[in-house]
């Protein structure tokens, strides 16, 4: 197995500690930021459910499954390479695993809409 190579100080088993705590490393980790954007587009649905943006059904779905839902977290460093953040891969993943063949995410720059069409949200 290839050893990681510390590129930074919090990367460093020796000075990590040095510059921060196991807490605050946790506060800042992938598992967190990821918890903390899906809680954010749950509530984002809940919202639209409850005024009629997107049927009240399928914001309960996103609400009942998203904290669970497994990322494909490649795909997510591949999109967030790609566009620039890692928002539009976490919703078109959320949407895929979530609702499919209900949503299809349109995506401009730093906003990410779904429109509602009939049965389906294209």
């Amino acid at each position: 197995m290839e050893e990681a190579v510390a590129s930074t100080v919090l990367d460093s088993d020796i000075f990590r500690d040095m510059f921060g705590s196991a807490e605050m490393r946790q506060v800042f980790s992938d598992d967190n930021l990821l918890a903390c954007y899906v809680r954010a587009e749950v509530a984002l649905a809940t919202a639209q459910g409850r005024v009629g943006v997107i049927p009240r059904e399928h914001a309960d779905t996103i609400a009942r499954l998203g904290p669970s839902t497994n990322l494909d977290r490649a795909a997510l460093k591949a999109e967030a390479e790609n566009v620039g953040y890692p928002i539009l891969g976490l919703v078109r993943q959320l949407s895929a695993r979530l609702l499919p063949r209900a949503i299809t995410v349109v995506a401009s720059h730093n906003q990410v809409c779904l429109f509602h069409v009939g049965e389906r949200f294209v």
